[in-house]
């Protein structure tokens, strides 16, 4: 489908309004006021994927150093930054935090984490905490999302043959419009599968698509000796992201609770310490995996909702803001908590939607 023309214009009206209200907010000093006084008890937790740009990933996933280092370097300034484990014992009762804390995390444990992001938080002196996917450690392989949109951002191809149920057997990929509407295809029909079933499709679609899979290499990743060396340094703590990396809400219980306490028992084996805390793969969890996260051991359990934290929250659903490659003034909004941008284009949409609704029942 063709992108509407009126929404795209009207999406990029709405991004410079927030970019001019995050530039007027940050440089009057308003927003940094705000923080200092309306939010000095609430604690954000921002996170990250990779630092620094690699052409293997989704550049959603990766920050480049330079701007990582900005980041960091407005986040030293306005707040105060704490481990994680101070969150835990600030929520069981037993220590206070100081004012306007703050946590960050990685999700993944990209290579980068050590060579790009480790020597920039040591020189500000902030720790941080990396949460590790057991099976990327262990195999060196790119998830299976990622290897289908690095073969969909590689190929050359307009179009490529591929049936899918309730669709066409070609489909069009000449744009990134294009491109991201036969990921979403692809994706919706592979999720539910396991790694077992869905190797051989993702092979059969690069081929189709003339990219070469063997060329993505297989030092993404770190290693578990770089995991230790890392650990020996008292800024840097890890958690558990998982075994796999599933939607532990679609898959068996049995396979959930192996990939919660399994993670967790593989990685205190390798570093020789207590693993207290894990995120949620793909932000996705439910009563019951919050239960099966508790009973594991964890002390918490970070989200993908957007938001603050304070005493009431609870610890198996900490909101987060995830960081992205923006300019330094609305960055600091949005890592503020208070503002996600893209708001103001979600407001339209559901205005839109229920418009189409109530004229369509007329």
């Amino acid at each position: 489908m063709a992108p509407n023309p009126i929404t795209n214009c009207v999406r990029k009206l709405l991004y410079i309004l927030e970019l001019a209200t995050a530039f007027l907010l940050y440089y009057s000093g308003l927003l940094y006021l705000h923080v200092r006084v309306r939010l000095r008890k609430r604690i954000p937790i921002i996170f990250y994927h990779e630092v620094g740009i690699c052409e293997y990933l989704p550049e959603n996933i990766s920050i480049p150093v330079d701007v990582f280092e900005r980041q960091i370097a407005h986040i030293a300034r306005w707040y105060n930054c704490i481990p994680l484990t101070d969150l835990h014992t600030f929520m069981d009762g037993a220590k206070d935090l100081p004012p306007n804390p703050y946590i960050i995390a990685f999700d993944g444990g990209y290579r980068g984490n050590r060579e790009s992001a480790e020597p920039v938080l040591r020189r500000f002196g902030i720790p941080a905490t990396i949460y590790i996917v057991t099976q990327y450690i262990e195999t060196q392989q790119l998830p299976w999302r990622y290897r289908i949109h690095y073969a969909l951002k590689s190929t050359d191809l307009s179009d490529v043959a591929f049936p899918l149920p309730g669709t066409g057997d070609r489909h069009s990929i000449r744009n990134a419009s294009e491109k991201q509407a036969f990921f979403a295809l692809i994706n919706g029909h592979l999720a539910a599968m396991d790694d077992g079933a869905r190797a051989p499709i993702i092979e059969t679609i690069a081929s189709r698509l003339s990219v070469d899979l063997k060329a993505i290499p297989r030092n993404l990743f770190l290693t578990w000796n770089e995991v230790r060396s890392m650990d020996t340094n008292t800024g840097i703590a890890f958690g558990s992201h998982s075994l796999t990396h599933p939607d532990l809400t679609t898959v068996s219980p049995d396979i959930a609770r192996s990939e919660i306490t399994g993670s967790k028992e593989m990685i205190e084996r390798e570093l020789g310490t207590q693993i207290d805390s894990f995120c949620y793969p793909r932000g996705d969890f439910s009563a019951d995996i919050k239960r099966m996260v508790r009973e594991a051991g964890y002390r918490s359990g970070t989200t993908v909702i957007y938001g603050l934290n304070d005493e009431s929250t609870d610890p198996y659903e900490l909101r987060r803001i995830p960081a992205r490659n923006v300019p330094l003034p609305l960055f600091a909004l949005e890592a503020s908590g208070i503002y996600r941008a893209g708001t103001l284009m979600q407001h339209v949409d559901t205005i839109k939607t229920g418009l189409k609704r109530a004229l369509g029942r007329k």
